[in-house]
């Protein structure tokens, strides 16, 4: 072996052993959520984020695809680095396949070299490279100015249930009105009625009249909803309850969403036995009772009674 070669395979080692032992910062701010990934990188572990409440999850994404490439280089460089090493042990004194084997085995050791060295050279030119600084994004906070709540409450509030006369007034009743931007107990940014706000949705504040019109169009998808998991997840005739049972389902979904309704299957089994007390019992003994408090209690006397309060 050439004292050239020699001297490429020392400097591979060297650099990976440097590699290893390379810390990347990572700046921390706090107030964020984690972020939901929809294609996950086998290196990669939130469980830092977790722990440290770090806001730069942007960082920890490239530094695990980068220790994953590394991983794959290295596999690609040992494959062609063994392709190269057969050539030239099947060559039988053939200069020309000799020739062919070396240069196979160049490029596979200068794309390691290249790949192992790269952190180290971005070091080198300025340190800041290396260190991935997180999203700073600020939070929205609420002047004031346009809050409304036309004597209704939010949820958790002390309930106040004047001029309640339908479903839908119950569940505003439950929500309440904020025209300004604010963050639900979830951390969901919302306005209006409960309603939470998009990707591609305006944070500005909003008219009572755009309350009601997003109000309209979120209570309608959660009385589809309703309707969907009594009927089709639990063969409930959703058109034989009363019309405030059917308000208590339609406000667990706009609640909870399709997959907080469906996880009540003993209220189910109950309103198919006709066990309304049952029904109501199995609504106050639950998590979701623990988390909207008297919305809950409410929910269940109106099942037990099948009338509004």
């Amino acid at each position: 072996m050439s004292n050239l070669l020699k001297t490429v395979i020392i400097f591979i080692f060297t650099s990976a052993l440097f590699f290893s032992f390379v810390n990347f910062a990572l700046a921390t701010e706090t107030g964020l959520t984690p972020p939901r990934l929809q294609i996950n990188i086998p290196t990669l572990d939130l469980s830092e984020w977790t722990v440290n409440n770090s806001g730069n999850w942007l960082g920890l994404y490239i530094k695990a695809i980068y220790q994953y490439a590394i991983g794959i280089v290295g596999i690609l460089a040992a494959v062609v680095l063994m392709f190269g090493g057969l050539l030239w042990l099947t060559a039988g004194g053939n200069t020309g396949q000799v020739t062919e084997a070396k240069e196979w085995i160049k490029a596979s050791l200068t794309g390691l070299i290249l790949a192992l060295s790269s952190y180290m050279i971005l070091y080198v030119v300025n340190p800041d490279l290396t260190i991935f600084q997180p999203l700073n994004i600020p939070s929205i906070k609420s002047t004031g100015t346009n809050n409304a709540t036309n004597n209704l409450t939010r949820s958790g509030d002390p309930l106040n249930l004047t001029g309640v006369t339908d479903n839908q007034s119950l569940t505003k009743a439950y929500e309440g009105l904020r025209l300004d931007p604010y963050t639900d107990s979830l951390g969901n940014l919302t306005i209006g009625y409960g309603h939470r706000l998009g990707i591609d949705e305006s944070r500005d504040s909003i008219t009572q009249e755009q309350a009601e019109n997003l109000f309209n169009g979120d209570y309608t998808r959660a009385m589809q909803i309703a309707q969907s998991v009594s009927v089709r997840d639990y063969g409930t005739d959703f058109n034989t309850l009363t019309s405030a049972q059917q308000g208590v389902l339609t406000d667990m979904a706009f609640n909870m969403g399709r997959g907080g309704l469906n996880s009540f299957s003993r209220m189910f089994e109950a309103i198919n036995q006709q066990n309304w007390v049952q029904a109501g019992a199995e609504i106050r003994d639950s998590t979701y009772a623990g988390q909207v408090g008297q919305r809950s209690n409410t929910n269940a006397n109106i099942m037990a009674s099948g009338q509004l309060p």
